[in-house]
């Protein structure tokens, strides 16, 4: 797997155990488990992953994941681009899925926007919005 032309091998781990990754401490191996610090990393290695046919997953600070014992079979990213951007004048709050949203809540507390309707996530060109 040329997976090193993407990302740093130093973010890429091999049948790394999950339960490292949940807010639960529950959960079998990764086959590959990579770090990703950019939305063009993000793009780049599910395009491979697409390309070569291996299963992709995205995963943020893994709260309220639970994984089996049996691991998972394919690539699993976890996203740290730790992005937040905040359109104050029409209200447009954007970030990341690694984003804290007890962080989130304070910021959008002190900018006075209340009301917190969230998140737009573009995977594979589809969008969920609430």
């Amino acid at each position: 797997m040329n997976y090193g032309k993407y990302i740093s091998e130093d973010r890429i781990f091999v049948n790394e155990p999950m339960k490292k990754h949940t807010s639960f401490r529950i959960g079998g191996p990764a086959d590959f488990f990579i770090i990703l610090k950019s939305i063009k990393e993000l793009i780049e290695v599910q395009n491979f992953a697409k390309e070569s046919l291996i299963p992709f997953f995205i995963i943020g600070n893994g709260s309220n994941l639970l994984v089996l014992d049996k691991g998972i079979r394919g690539i699993v990213a976890k996203i740290e681009f730790n992005e937040l951007d905040i359109d104050c004048e029409n209200g447009k709050v954007i970030v990341s899925g690694d984003y804290s949203v007890s962080k989130l809540s304070r910021k959008c507390a002190k900018l006075s926007l209340s009301r917190n309707r969230v998140f737009s996530w573009n995977t594979r060109n589809n969008w969920w919005s609430n």
